[in-house]
């Protein structure tokens, strides 16, 4: 179990000591110098030892310019062996998002090119002592009261006491604060640990029990559970063989209402599907259909605190917005009105129900949190306004009092983590420490101080399957590790890595594994997709600036500065290259659909190469004809050639491998996993025209395959472990 203290608690502590100790405040923020900790509206914020030193000089020093020699000397020994510019680079970094400050625009640390950094938010110190008591001399009474000969025994008698009451208020202040016992620290539970996937929490009112989906082994049948906080075994409340997801308890406890997917309607990529509003009473037993609700997305539905209307969401399509369904029956009422591509999702009602938050989308993965003003008949009063601005893919939003906890990825949908954010939109969102990486669907119960959430279990590594039929592990680390491909001499693979925690980063390894090399650094939110040039002297890729829209750059495979490709402001991914390493295929978004597009590597006007949709694209050998798939996974793979003439369907389906890398005489690829989760991959024979076994992936295979020139290694990406458990932290406020 993780125990967190609070500020209020670490202050505690430090008053039971003999020696005095000093607080540094600023903004929101507090700092703990002796004993290395920072706080944020009372909670602890994880910092690196580092980071807290630059925080501390630089507090210490406020308005001053703090050489950066100065800061090398606090951080490093004299006789230390480092790159010290990139390590301080990187402490700074650190420092600023804990802050949520920015370099461009600070509010806390300046930085001066070639000189250093200078603290320029206002510092308020203040000394605090074991013995602390008031020193400041109790306010007297006015001279002439006092000192009047008129003033008889009774007016005496009341300047004694008005003398006395500052002194008595004092007194019993300090007597408080003596008594006064900290409000307890949250901390960190595991709430269910069962197989597969526990997703989708909400609280009974009084928040002593939790309803949740819990998926197959397969991610089949998910159906509604029911189990009381701190109990061993769960109920199951649905049963049918159809996805029943988004439950939702009801104001008065008794029943829970919840979407179910009509058979094989549901879209895996938008959760956008043909669902039904069911509810069912919390004990089981018979269900009621409430209405339909075609084109809904699955990820929420939300009850009014009244108890007569639920929120849900439906995305881009023919009717999108948010909309409110009668409970007693009914058509549903439409609340937003988003015009494509933008989208409005997970709908939540405030406590009070005079406002309703929600989640609107710019595009795939730039996302913000907005509030409506609700009228006591649950209309909508006024535009909505904006809450953050982060565009962050956020999956899962709960209030919190006067706030909003969420879950948000800054790095495309990958790097979830909770975030908070105040209802008044004043300020930046805070990253809740305590909850980690890969948290979603936060849920709060305000009469048990009780936030549950979902940790997805995740740790894609690449293996490695050789000749002799052996599969290895060869790149791993802590989070995820996906895209290998092999350069041309097979010496060298790029990968795409979140290894720093922070954004997914481009990195190059040793053909074994060995000497792993970060090659860029936040040059947007996520960098993936690495290909390699025909003569291995370059590296292309794509990467999420914060506008949610993807940009393809072009980098030295030994490091350097990243060149972006001007191809628009259009969503621009998963480049390849020509043979010739003269042009570089793409797929955008600039026609409205997803086609095929190649660029000349050094720059030029994009050109159109498919006009009936296309996504990931490979070049044959001898140049002359396309490989492309229409999605990321799950549709066929096309040839058309270059030359000019129809397409041609090739490879009936083509799994989550999503790369297949293409030779003089077929294609490698990953076909259907079978009953057990297991991948076939398989090797299409351009003179046959049929496709052969070549090993069996085990399951959770993810995207990224690649295959050695020699034709003994092929690498891909697949997942130890699958599925995830709800998290609860007790005592949060």
């Amino acid at each position: 179990m993780l125990r967190m203290l609070n500020c209020s608690e670490l202050r505690s502590r430090a008053l039971s000591e003999a020696n005095s100790k000093s607080e540094i405040g600023f903004g929101a923020f507090e700092v703990l110098p002796e004993q290395g900790i920072l706080c944020k509206h009372g909670l602890r914020i994880r910092l690196p030892d580092q980071s807290f030193t630059v925080l501390l000089v630089l507090a210490q020093n406020p308005g001053k310019v703090v050489s950066r020699e100065d800061l090398r000397r606090r951080l490093w020994a004299d006789d230390t062996f480092t790159d010290f510019d990139h390590g301080l680079n990187a402490a700074v970094n650190r420092l600023r998002e804990a802050l949520g400050d920015s370099a461009s625009d600070p509010k806390f640390i300046e930085t001066l090119p070639r000189r250093g950094y200078r603290f320029i938010a206002a510092i308020k110190n203040q000394q605090r002592d074991a013995g602390e008591t008031s020193s400041q001399a109790s306010p007297s009474p006015p001279a002439d009261l006092l000192s009047s000969p008129k003033a008889g025994p009774r007016l005496r008698v009341w300047s004694a006491a008005l003398a006395v009451l500052p002194l008595a208020a004092i007194g019993g202040w300090l007597l408080w604060q003596r008594f006064q016992v900290p409000a307890p620290a949250p901390t960190l539970h595991v709430l269910t640990t069962y197989p597969h996937l526990e997703s989708q929490p909400c609280f009974s009112p009084d928040g002593k029990q939790v309803a949740f989906t819990l998926g197959g082994p397969n991610k089949d049948n998910t159906d509604i559970y029911v189990k009381f906080v701190g109990a061993e075994n769960a109920l199951r409340l649905t049963v049918s063989p159809a996805l029943d997801l988004a439950p939702a308890w009801s104001p008065d406890g008794k029943q829970i209402a919840f979407l179910r997917a009509a058979p094989d309607s549901v879209d895996p990529v938008t959760g956008r599907g043909n669902y039904a509003v069911h509810v069912i009473s919390p004990l089981g037993g018979d269900e009621r259909r409430l209405a339909d609700v075609p084109g809904a997305n699955g990820n929420s539905l939300s009850w009014s605190p009244d108890g007569k209307w639920l929120a849900f969401a439906r995305p881009p399509g023919e009717a999108a917005g948010v909309f409110l369904l009668p409970a007693a029956g009914g058509e549903p009422r439409q609340i937003t009105y988003p015009r494509a591509p933008v989208s409005d999702r997970l709908p939540v009602f405030s406590p009070d129900g005079t406002r309703l938050a929600y989640v609107r989308c710019t595009s795939t993965w730039a996302c913000d949190l907005y509030l409506q003003k609700m009228d006591s008949a649950n209309a909508p009063q006024g535009d909505s306004r904006r809450i953050t601005q982060q565009h962050s893919y956020i999956m899962g939003v709960t209030w919190v009092g006067d706030s909003l906890v969420y879950s948000g990825s800054l790095s495309m949908a990958n790097l979830p983590y909770l975030w908070r954010a105040g209802a008044d939109g004043i300020g930046d969102p805070q990253r809740l420490e305590i909850a980690g990486v890969a948290a979603l669907f936060p849920v709060f119960s305000p009469a048990a101080g009780r936030l549950a959430f979902v940790r997805m279990h995740r740790n894609r590594d690449i293996w490695q399957y050789s000749s002799d039929g052996s599969h290895n592990l060869l790149v791993t680390s802590s989070l995820d590790e996906v895209t290998p491909q092999f350069s041309p001499n097979g010496e060298k693979i790029a990968f795409s890595s979140s290894r720093s925690g922070d954004v997914f980063e481009i990195w190059v390894t040793n053909s074994d594994g060995s000497n792993p090399v970060q090659l860029t650094n936040k040059v947007g939110r996520f960098h993936g997709s690495p290909r390699w040039s025909p003569d291995g002297r370059w590296i292309a890729f794509d990467s999420q600036p914060p506008d949610g829209k993807q940009d393809i750059y072009v980098i030295d495979a030994t490091g350097g500065r990243p060149r972006k490709l001007d191809l628009g402001p259009y969503q621009n991914a998963l480049p390849s290259w020509s043979r010739d390493g003269i042009w570089i295929y793409y797929v955008s978004n600039r026609t409205g659909s997803h086609e095929i597009w190649r660029v000349r590597a050094s720059g030029g006007q994009p050109v159109q190469i498919t006009d009936n949709g296309g996504h990931n694209a490979m070049e044959s050998v001898d140049g002359k004809t396309l490989f492309y798939a229409k999605e990321n996974s799950g549709t066929p793979i096309f040839a058309r050639s270059l030359a000019g003439g129809p397409e041609r369907k090739i490879i009936d389906y083509h799994g989550l491998t999503r790369d297949f890398p293409v030779f003089e005489d077929g294609i490698y690829y990953g076909g259907r996993a079978d009953s057990k989760g297991k991948v076939p991959l398989l090797f299409y024979q351009f003179s046959t025209g049929a496709s052969r076994p070549v090993a069996s992936l085990d399951p959770h295979v993810h995207f990224g395959l690649t295959v050695s020139p020699d034709r003994k290694t092929i690498l891909y990406t697949r997942s130890l472990s699958s599925g995830g458990d709800l998290m609860l932290i007790e005592n949060f406020r």
